[in-house]
């Protein structure tokens, strides 16, 4: 039997994750997703691997599922399948990503800090050990944080005794607000570097759509992109390493990001309805028209920020402490009168927070309980 083209897939794909979600319901909010990425790496000005995710949400709007196909450089079907994302419902931490021949999974320290990943294949019948990612977390005078990323290869060479081969050996600086500043890279692809490579990042103010999926199949590709807002430059003191250009949608959300000009992406997003739970008080107070909303709330590792009939252009959201102290801040750039962001809480205790919302023309606050 013939395959059907990539085009004809993923057209078939984008009519399905187009339609139209139901009507409001005044019992659940409808918060805007990624629904599917495509993934395209160029080689001498021809398109030689592509990779399409299409992505399915649970009640609490936390990535549910990854169904992914990967295309040759002939337009054929190389592999697919599907990963199913489990939490540990007590902490909402991502413990697991398994599908028919891959698992992934994902451990923490008593401070809810990641630590550890291991990637299992199944082969010959058996699942092996494959790769394993180490963190080590080191707080820092000037009140920032060093992470130290070493992946490692596990080889299983036919006959002989596995063994563990260092693939990378990188440090991150994570500034004050939970932001990627710096990135020391001492080891990459079983290279030693005497100077380490260095970058520095540089952000736009637009949400970034990928903190909560998983895209990457490097690791350190992964934790590059994970802040509040998108990566635009990566450089070497006045010179640039990697440069994403992107072009944004109605809603402020990137529908495009060429890097380096030998890999696109192409974002899809539609509104998923998320049922209110029975403890967002806060929530239900708020009036969608004038008000911050903050879903969940109260919540345990991330919050979704919403907010309509604003002033366009530069916002900034601020979160503090139930004393004033103030422990966030991200930019944003407000768009046809909406913003909605997705924020990361990690780093911070439980309690009691304010958040404010600044544009040019309203000062909007809500309070966030994190437990």
């Amino acid at each position: 039997m013939k395959q059907p083209s990539r085009s004809c897939l993923v057209i078939i794909i984008m009519c399905l994750a187009n339609l139209s979600v139901s009507a409001q319901n005044p019992n659940s909010i409808a918060i805007y997703k990624p629904i599917q990425v495509i993934d395209t790496f160029n080689h001498h000005d021809t398109t030689s691997l592509v990779w399409i995710h299409n992505f399915s949400y649970d009640e609490k709007a936390r990535p549910d599922t990854d169904t992914w196909q990967s295309f040759n450089w002939k337009n054929q079907l190389v592999y697919t399948d599907k990963l199913v994302y489990s939490y540990d419902e007590g902490t909402n931490r991502l413990i697991a990503r398994t599908g028919k021949a891959s698992r992934y999974y994902y451990y923490y320290d008593n401070l809810g800090n990641l630590r550890r990943i291991t990637l299992e294949n199944f082969r010959n019948g058996l699942w092996s050990l494959i790769e394993e990612t180490i963190l080590t977390r080191t707080s820092l005078a000037d009140g920032k944080t060093k992470v130290n990323i070493i992946w490692n290869k596990i080889l299983h060479p036919a006959g002989k005794a596995d063994s563990t081969s260092c693939y990378f050996n990188i440090d991150y600086i994570i500034n004050t607000t939970n932001t990627v500043e710096e990135k020391y890279i001492y080891r990459y692809q079983y290279r030693d570097f005497k100077t380490p490579l260095y970058n520095r990042f540089i952000y736009d103010n637009h949400p970034n759509p990928v903190q909560q999926i998983t895209l990457e199949r490097f690791f350190d590709w992964e934790f590059d992109n994970q802040n509040s807002n998108n990566v635009v430059t990566k450089s070497t003191g006045t010179k640039s390493r990697s440069i994403q250009q992107y072009t944004y949608n109605e809603m402020g959300y990137p529908s495009e990001c060429k890097i380096d000009k030998v890999r696109t992406r192409v974002f899809h997003y539609d509104y998923i309805q998320i049922p209110l739970q029975k403890n967002d008080g806060n929530y239900r107070k708020l009036n969608l028209k004038t008000g911050l909303l903050l879903y969940p709330n109260p919540a345990q590792t991330e919050v979704t920020m919403q907010a309509e009939n604003i002033s366009n252009g530069n916002a900034v959201v601020r979160i503090y402490t139930i004393t004033g102290m103030p422990v966030r801040e991200v930019n944003y750039s407000v768009e046809n009168r909406k913003l909605q962001a997705f924020l990361n809480l990690y780093g911070l205790p439980q309690g009691n927070y304010l958040f404010e919302l600044i544009t040019q023309q309203e000062k909007l606050t809500n309070k966030l309980i994190i437990h």
